[in-house]
C-alpha cells in the first residue's frame, strides 16, 4: 500500500510540474483562435469585457507607455476608415484600445489613472487600462511594440499583429478584412 501512496505522490507531482512549465510558456495564438477572454478599465472604472463586445467586431491595440505613439499612421487610417462607415457599420465595430498598466500600483495608482483619462479625452475615446498585465499575458503580446487584434463577431482571432505597421499594403489588408466582417 505504502508503494502506490508514493507512486500516486510522484505522478501528482510530475504532473504539477508539467501543468506549471506548460502555463510559464504560454501559448501562443494564431489567426483562427478563439480570443481569450479579457477584462479591462478606464482611468475612471468603465469595465470591458470581451463578453461586452459579442456580436461586435473588435478591433484591439495594445500599448505600454512607451509604445504608445507607434502605429500612429495605421490608427489614423482606421479612424478615417471607421469614421466614413455607416452609422450600422459602426455600431458593429468597436475599437478598443489598451495600455499597459500593469506597472501602477498603490498609492500612485490614481496618477496612470488620471493619466488616462486625460489620454481617453484627447482621444475622445475610452482608453482602459490592463492593470494586472493579464491581457498581456493572455495575447502573448510584445511589449516592446505596439500591437493589434482583431477578433470577429463570433470571438474568432482575424488578425494578429505584434509590431508598427507601417507598409501601405499591410494596412490595405487590414482595411480589406474590416470591410468583409463588419
Amino acid at each position: 500500500m505504502r508503494i502506490e501512496f508514493k507512486g500516486i505522490i510522484k505522478f501528482l507531482l510530475l504532473a504539477l510540474v508539467l501543468i506549471s512549465t506548460f502555463s510559464a510558456i504560454g501559448l501562443t495564438l494564431n489567426v483562427g483562435d478563439k480570443a481569450p477572454a479579457l477584462s479591462v478599465t478606464t482611468g475612471d472604472g468603465k469595465v470591458m469585457t470581451l463578453e461586452m463586445l459579442q456580436g461586435k467586431v473588435v478591433v484591439l491595440i495594445y500599448n505600454t507607455r512607451d509604445t504608445f505613439n507607434r502605429n500612429a499612421k495605421l490608427r489614423e487610417t482606421l479612424n478615417k476608415f471607421y469614421e466614413e462607415q455607416s452609422d450600422e457599420r459602426k455600431y458593429n465595430c468597436f475599437k478598443l484600445a489598451i495600455l499597459d498598466c500593469s506597472s501602477a500600483f498603490f498609492p500612485i495608482d490614481f496618477i496612470w489613472k488620471k493619466k488616462l483619462i486625460e489620454a481617453s479625452k484627447s482621444k475622445n475615446m475610452d482608453i482602459y487600462g490592463d492593470w494586472d498585465g493579464k491581457v498581456a499575458e493572455d495575447y502573448d503580446f510584445n511589449l516592446d511594440d505596439s500591437n493589434i487584434v482583431i477578433i470577429d463577431k463570433d470571438g474568432f482571432i482575424r488578425y494578429l499583429s505584434k509590431k508598427e505597421i507601417k507598409d501601405e499594403n499591410e494596412i490595405n489588408k487590414i482595411e480589406r478584412l474590416l470591410n468583409q466582417i463588419t
